[in-house]
């Protein structure tokens, strides 16, 4: 099984390689590395934003005041809640989940949205740039980030609040998003198609058009073990995560179509990080 694990990542490293012609930028396939949370606060103190972490869930998002500690004020804390920007998203969130399970899925935002007037389409490019791990749901700490880092009046319209949105502006907006998400959008559909199909031909041991769970939890391993290339989920849990993230008709299988429209609609290299593998510019590697 190693080896298997090993010829396909290979195969995938080449298919990738092979899948550019000139003027795209080259796309490579390797082994994950885990940043530690020491790694994270440093990368997010740069641009002065410190997210505080308990396990994998952020706990609050802090900015660092722009004169300072001053030497006057000993008992002044070195960093400040941004209250109203954590207030008005947990306002949006809660206006949303309107279960009141803690998270936003696919169905609750379209559902929230749509009476609006705006196209499916455009909101799923919305939820997907919010999805920041790809598993399928927004969570609270998700839309604290996004609202800490993205850019206000984008997300204030994309969520509803903007009076007399034109849908050219929606769009403009979720764009904006995806950007500030940083997206990347520079990969053409050709080869994400490519990327797609690889991934999905991967699972799809029957070959039967579709994957079904049983295949999801076989190519991550028996539950409570590694999955092949990277990462540490069970079986159980990356099997849930990723048909509440593709799985859009719930019927249990993913389609190759879903299966390439995630591809498009997601960041291809968190998508990519969801199965187990990791897609990076050569630059990066």
């Amino acid at each position: 099984y190693t080896m298997k694990s090993l010829t396909l990542a290979v195969l995938l490293k080449i298919s990738l390689v092979n899948a550019f012609h000139a003027g795209h930028p080259l796309l490579s396939c390797k082994s994950g590395l885990n940043l530690s949370t020491a790694q994270l606060r440093e990368n997010l103190s740069r641009n002065d934003l410190v997210l505080a972490m308990t396990g994998k869930n952020y706990s609050g998002v802090y900015r660092r005041p722009s004169g300072g500690v001053s030497g006057d004020a000993p008992n002044e804390t070195p960093y400040e809640i941004v209250s109203d920007v954590i207030a008005e998203a947990d306002s949006i969130f809660d206006s949303i989940d309107t279960n009141n399970d803690g998270e936003i899925s696919n169905d609750e935002l379209q559902l929230h949205l749509e009476s609006n007037g705006y196209s499916t389409d455009s909101i799923r490019y919305l939820f997907t740039a919010m999805d920041k791990n790809a598993d399928g749901v927004i969570s609270r700490e998700e839309m604290r980030f996004a609202f800490s880092n993205y850019e206000a009046t984008a997300l204030s319209m994309a969520f509803g609040r903007g009076d007399d949105v034109s849908n050219d502006s929606y769009n403009d907006a979720v764009k904006a998003i995806r950007s500030s998400a940083k997206i990347d959008n520079n990969l053409s559909p050709e080869l994400l198609i490519k990327l797609a199909d690889l991934i999905f031909d991967m699972i799809d041991t029957d070959k039967s058009g579709e994957i079904d769970t049983q295949e999801i939890k076989n190519f991550f391993g028996e539950a409570g073990s590694s999955s092949i290339l990277e990462g540490g989920d069970t079986s159980e849990i990356a099997a849930d995560n990723i048909f509440r993230a593709l799985d859009l008709d719930s019927n249990s299988s993913i389609s190759r179509q879903e299966m390439r429209d995630g591809f498009m609609q997601y960041d291809p290299r968190v998508l990519s990080k969801a199965f187990g593998l990791r897609v990076a510019r050569t630059s990066e590697m």
